[in-house]
Formats: structure tokens, C-alpha cells, sequence
């Protein structure tokens, strides 16, 4: 199972591997990446001459607002935002430097990817909602959160943690290349967005819609996965981990966090040899302390939270665990508006 760090900092890393192969086209029939999930997309034009692309289910209960992770599109959301519409207002925000949303040369900073959040608030003339944000998504919403409380209803972690703790990318080094040799891809892996999606379900066990796959990949008339759509340049560690100002949260927070239990499966970990199995498990167990060091934040400096955790999960909690997230989101979301 991969770790959180991997995740955020190489998340969709292969997208590039996959890019420079010139396998034979294989051709698609239809328009796989005609998207009927239920949302209109928007693009919005923000006052600092940034588009941001925004998928809007509709509703009329109070409003939701899903923000992706690093390397994902609002698409990743086709499929779970379902969940709750009607009953809430919800639309999903593809950041900058992503998918059909700008690519400035600068900018990428927590001030300047919120404002563009509450530019599209602005626009859509939603005064106020409760966030839910996945993986990198947890810098705006702590952001938010501590920055604009008149504007936050609620914040919903997603396997979101305070990237901000510089021993997260002091991880990332340290992790065996053992590891990552078994993150690999062919070409054929490219061939199609259903080649991609089938890549994925085999090396994650998680389902990502073919909407969200087509988002991220520049494609040619045969269907063949060229390049990224997305521009990572402007996004560096130093606009990417600040640190978390928990204390000053007031908002209910819920906090639903993946249990990172292993690097490898264990097929994968018996086909090391004993000593590269041993580095595997010494970073498994600095792994395993970073993130109760994170929770046990998380748990400590936030005033109105509450933290499930789940077993045998993934970093993409809401796809590999979307029964028990749709759950624990609808009773914190009734919680708010009850209150």
C-alpha cells in the first residue's frame, strides 16, 4: 500500500513515464470521455485573469465544496459527489495547474490557490460552505480555515494532513528504491484511458473514473495517451508544505484518514531479498510514526474535530473506502446544519 508521502509529492508520476512511449495506437471506439456524471462544468474567470475549471452538481441544501489532491482534477469527484446531491449545493474546483484550469508561471502558494476557492465562491455567489479536501487539499482547507472563518462552514480532511512538517519530505529521500522498483508502467498502459484505468485497479486496487483519466492526459485521434495536462513546474516544496495553523480553527472539523499499513503487498515484499526486506520495514515503522505524530496533531491542536480512522485503506479514502466516507460525511454534514 503506498504511504501518504509518496502520494503527495509523486502522485500520477508515471503519467510522465507513460508519455515518452510511441506503442502501437490502439484504436477507442466511442467517446469514452463524453462525462455523464450529473455536473455542468464551468469555467470560471477570476479577477486575476485565471480560469479555474468547476463542475457543479447543482442542489439546494447547503453548499459543499470538493477540492482534489496533488496531480488530480476535480474529475477524481465524478462518481463520490453523487452521493450528495441533491440534498447539499456541491461543485468540485480543479486547481491551478491542472487539467482545464490555468497555468500561470507563478502563484502557486496557499493565498493565491485559496483565493482562487473563494473567487469561485464569489462568482457562484456562495457566501459560505463546508470544504471536503483530499491529500494536498488539506493546505487550503487548514488555510481557510484559520484565514477565513467567516467563509467555512466545515472542513473535511480526506487523508489530509499538515504537509507543512518538513519530516514528511525528509521521508520521501529515505524511502528503499525497492519500493518504488514495483511502481512501474509499460506501454501499453498508455494505449487508452481504459488501458490507464486497468493499470491503476491492478497496482492500487482503486477504481478512477475514465473522466478523471481523460482530464489528465492529452490524447491522439486514435484515443493513445500522449502527454499530462497538467503544469507542475510552478508547484515546489516550499509553496506546497506550509504548516498547518490548527489553533486557529474554529469550524468543525472532521478528519477521515487511511491506515498506510504497508508499502508492499505480500507477494511483492517475499520477492525481496531478507536484507532489502528489512530497509522495507525500517521505513514502514518511520512511516507509521509520522503519521501517528500527524494525527496525534491533528487530534491535539484542533478544537472541534473529530478523527476516524480506517483499516485496510488507501490514501484515496473516499474511493477505496466510499461507503464508510459517505457515511461519516452525511452525519457530520446534518451535525452542522442542525446546529
Amino acid at each position: 500500500m503506498k504511504s501518504f508521502g509518496r502520494l503527495l509529492i509523486a502522485t500520477f508520476l508515471s503519467a510522465s513515464a507513460l508519455a515518452v512511449v510511441s506503442p502501437a495506437s490502439a484504436q477507442v471506439g466511442g467517446n469514452v470521455c463524453e462525462d455523464s456524471s450529473g455536473h455542468a462544468t464551468l469555467i470560471v474567470s477570476l479577477q486575476n485573469d485565471i480560469d479555474v475549471e468547476v463542475l457543479d452538481w447543482g442542489g439546494e441544501g447547503s453548499p459543499l465544496i470538493f477540492l482534489a489532491g496533488f496531480g488530480n482534477t476535480a474529475h477524481v469527484f465524478d462518481e463520490f459527489a453523487q452521493f450528495f446531491s441533491p440534498e447539499f449545493r456541491v461543485i468540485a474546483i480543479t486547481r491551478r495547474g491542472f487539467g482545464a484550469s490555468s497555468k500561470p508561471e507563478r502563484g502557486y502558494g496557499s493565498v493565491d490557490r485559496s483565493g482562487d476557492i473563494l473567487g469561485v465562491m464569489d462568482s457562484m455567489h456562495i457566501r459560505s460552505a463546508t470544504f471536503a479536501g483530499h491529500s494536498l487539499a488539506g493546505d487550503e482547507l487548514s488555510y481557510l480555515g484559520a484565514n477565513h472563518s467567516d467563509r467555512v462552514n466545515g472542513l473535511i480532511y480526506l487523508d489530509a494532513y499538515d504537509y507543512g512538517d518538513e519530516k514528511l519530505v525528509e521521508f520521501e529521500s529515505q524511502i528503499p528504491p525497492e519500493v518504488n522498483s514495483f511502481d512501474t508502467s509499460s506501454s501499453r498502459d498508455s494505449l487508452s484511458v481504459y488501458h490507464y484505468q486497468a493499470q491503476q485497479v491492478y497496482s492500487s486496487g482503486l477504481h478512477f473514473p475514465l473522466t478523471e483519466i481523460c482530464a489528465q492526459w492529452n490524447r491522439d485521434e486514435n484515443g493513445k495517451l500522449l502527454s499530462s495536462t497538467s503544469e507542475r513546474q510552478g508547484y515546489s516544496e516550499e509553496n506546497l508544505m506550509n504548516e498547518a495553523e490548527f489553533e486557529k480553527i474554529e469550524a468543525p472539523v472532521l478528519g477521515i484518514f487511511a491506515s498506510h499499513s504497508s508499502f508492499l503487498s505480500e507477494d511483492q515484499r517475499n520477492s525481496l531479498t531478507h536484507e532489502a526486506q528489512i530497509r522495507v520495514a525500517d521505513s514502514e515503522r518511520v512511516m507509521h510514526h509520522l503519521i501517528s505524530e500527524q494525527i496525534h496533531r491533528f487530534q491535539t491542536r484542533l478544537s472541534h474535530r473529530r478523527v476516524e480512522r480506517f483499516p485496510d485503506s488507501n490514501h484515496y479514502v473516499f474511493l477505496s473506502n466510499t461507503r464508510e466516507t459517505v457515511d461519516l460525511m452525511m452525519e457530520f454534514l446534518e451535525s452542522i446544519d442542525s446546529d
